[in-house]
């Protein structure tokens, strides 16, 4: 649908002034959205690929573990 002329934009503004009503926000809620917005939070920094190595041989070990004892448990 396109608007083309001045007389359907002002039904649409007319349609829509007739269905919606204002709405006011809860004064709390835009307290804390301002708090939020004006002070900034700290920056978590991604974890470096480093850290996450003791995790993977840890998994890579308990793996093998189980891996060796599931095989035993098959015999």
């Amino acid at each position: 649908m396109t608007l083309s002329t001045p007389d359907q934009i002002q039904g649409l503004e007319q349609h829509l002034r007739r269905s919606l009503r204002p709405v006011n926000p809860d004064p709390e809620f835009i307290n804390r959205l301002h708090d939020r917005l004006v002070t900034p939070r700290p920056v978590v920094e991604p974890a470096t690929p480093d850290s996450k190595l003791p995790l993977f041989i840890v998994l890579v070990i308990s793996s093998l573990v189980f891996l060796i004892w599931a095989i035993r448990q098959m015999r």
